[in-house]
């Protein structure tokens, strides 16, 4: 059995340091010793050649130095897990500065082609399973009477507001929306790739320097998934759909609206709204292809409706398990009326999304993935010594000549 690191820092609604607390335990739970070291506090260090594997949260720990300057991570000469939740333009600087021995885990497809294409990552790169958070399996439904109909969780911002609050120069934010609107006319593309391939060098040259260049490449990244939200809030607002969120209980009224609001509620009373619905809408744009909140309702038994992605239909069965939102958020009234219209059905999909939520979504699911990598680190090493020699009589070779 091994001894596994697992740094912890900075999380919004300590969503991942929960994570990490949670798979330190199911580690424990089959035998390795697990080490937590909080990166917001005093810390010490284990010495790294004690460790078989380190897992580094968002890409944390990845740049501690030793006193000789070098990267803690890579004198453990172990695998360092970087787990990667958000699109990886986020993290991008941290990514190109990990070193060798990194194993990247990230939640989608689209997100390796990102890290192998644009960003030119060469280390390994796994998909990371989705899992249900903070265990999950406990499920609340039953106990609560289902009296929301709709439910939408999260915050919302009209795009023009956001933009605005960058106060980015003309022909940058010129840059932003042209990609926003190219996204629009296909939602399935990940409009940050795109900005990558055709927009950066220009916004480079503009710039003069990278961070402002990638910086741009998460604005678009943003903008897009707040004009996809806001297009669909616009409609959904003179619905009886219920938002949690302080934003919405800010929002200005309009005669038009017929929504309800209900305050932020933090993560961990989020699973007791979630049982009281009947119905659960993610509004995360089709390029974000899987987001955790998909499996938060399910394991509810709450039928949940999100738009529809390659992915997501090898994972799930549409109209069985899972629903599809309408791409165009003018249908979605009149869809919302028939899916309603049917009670037993709505209630049988939420019974069949749960049942498939903890089969192919345990919160065991990463910890799996994990314990592969540590398992195939004897001939990992192995080859790397391989990839080394050749390189080193490369090297001899060249300068014999």
């Amino acid at each position: 059995m091994g001894v596994v690191l697992l740094f912890s820092g900075v999380s919004l609604n300590n969503v991942m340091t929960n994570r990490v607390r949670l798979d330190a335990q199911l580690l424990r739970d089959r035998g390795h010793e697990t080490i937590i070291v909080d990166l917001t506090q005093p810390f010490e260090l284990p010495d790294p050649s004690s460790l078989d594997l380190i897992i580094g949260y968002q890409g944390w720990g990845h740049d501690i130095k030793t006193s000789d300057q070098s990267l803690y991570v890579e004198q453990a000469r172990c695998p360092f897990i970087v787990t990667l939740g958000d699109h990886p333009i986020h993290h991008a600087a941290r990514v190109l500065a990990c070193p060798s021995n990194t194993v990247f885990c990230v939640s989608s497809r689209n997100q390796i082609a990102f890290l192998r294409d644009i960003l030119q990552v060469r280390t390994d790169i796994r998909l990371l399973p989705s899992s249900m958070s903070d265990g999950g399996e406990t499920c609340l439904a039953g106990s609560l009477e289902r009296d929301i109909d709709t439910l939408v969780v999260g915050q919302v911002t009209s795009p023009e507001v956001f933009l605005a609050g960058h106060k980015l120069p003309d022909a940058l934010e010129a840059t932003v929306r042209e990609y926003v609107e190219r996204a629009q006319r296909d939602p399935s593309a990940d409009p940050v790739f795109d900005y990558m391939k055709s927009g950066y060098q220009r916004v480079l040259s503009l710039a003069g320097n990278q961070q402002a260049a990638l910086g741009v490449g998460r604005l678009v990244d943003l903008m897009t998934r707040h004009a996809f939200r806001w297009a669909m809030v616009e409609t959904l607002r003179s619905l009886p759909v219920t938002f949690v969120g302080d934003d919405w209980q800010k929002l200005e009224r309009r005669l038009s609206d017929a929504f309800f609001s209900l305050p932020s509620a933090p993560y961990r009373g989020l699973p007791s709204i979630y049982a009281r619905s009947k119905l659960c809408l993610n509004l995360h744009a089709p390029h974000f292809d899987f987001h955790e909140r998909i499996l938060d309702g399910m394991t509810q038994s709450t039928a949940v409706a999100t738009p529809q992605t390659e992915w997501l239909s090898e994972s799930f069965c549409f109209g069985e398990e899972i629903l599809a939102l309408p791409a165009n958020p003018k249908d979605v009234p009149s869809w919302l009326e028939r899916v309603h219209d049917d009670p037993a059905k709505l209630a049988q999909i939420g019974e069949r999304g749960r049942e498939a939520a903890i089969n192919r979504f345990s919160c065991h699911a990463p910890v799996d993935l994990f314990l592969d990598v540590l398992s195939e680190e004897p001939q990992r090493s192995s080859t790397a010594h391989m990839t080394r020699s050749k390189d080193q009589a490369a090297d001899l070779a060249w300068a014999t000549t």
